[in-house]
């Protein structure tokens, strides 16, 4: 259970002060910014991609993209558009994690040793933890954040089957 406050952002996670707090996040300056996103940032231009290209004008942002396997990386699955074709602020950094063992949504041991291996990955420390998804909650507890933001734009929950209903419990944790 994560023990420090978060503020939700976000359609499946509103609340009459979203935009608020989304206005007061566009007027940071000189701050640390990790990204853990949902979405590559060479793919398909989305909010998530523009908020961060934003946030980065004015501090540093560290965009960790979803992690891959091993498995994933030895298909020769390319990305829809080539990694470098999205523009960069010269402050975005964007990390490709790359993850030891497959099937992190089905169990505790291999979420668990793949979590270990993300923290190669992302700071240690930075004053406003973004995340897009429920996936991401475990690494909460290995990044000290001023501030943490759980930004929904996705209905996890609306996953078919069993990985959805683990989705959801991870999202409310």
């Amino acid at each position: 259970m994560i023990r420090r406050p978060v503020i939700a952002l976000g359609s499946s996670c509103s609340t009459t002060s979203n935009h608020v707090l989304a206005l007061h996040f566009l007027v940071l300056k000189n701050k640390t910014i990790t990204c853990l996103s949902s979405l590559d940032w060479d793919e398909h231009w989305t909010s998530k991609q523009q908020l961060m290209s934003r946030l980065a004008r004015d501090n540093r942002v560290v965009y960790v993209e979803p992690p891959r396997t091993l498995r994933h990386s030895l298909s020769g699955r390319q990305p829809s558009r080539p990694f470098g074709l999205a523009p960069r602020p010269q402050q975005l950094v964007v990390r490709r994690p790359l993850l030891p063992l497959p099937g992190n949504d089905h169990s505790a041991i291999i979420r668990h040793v793949n979590v270990r291996a993300l923290r190669r990955y992302v700071p240690t420390t930075c004053d406003v933890l973004w995340f897009y998804t429920p996936r991401s909650v475990e690494l909460i507890a290995l990044i000290s954040a001023r501030k943490i933001v759980y930004h929904c734009v996705d209905f996890h929950s609306e996953v078919v089957g069993d990985v959805g209903e683990k989705l959801l419990t991870r999202e409310r944790q």
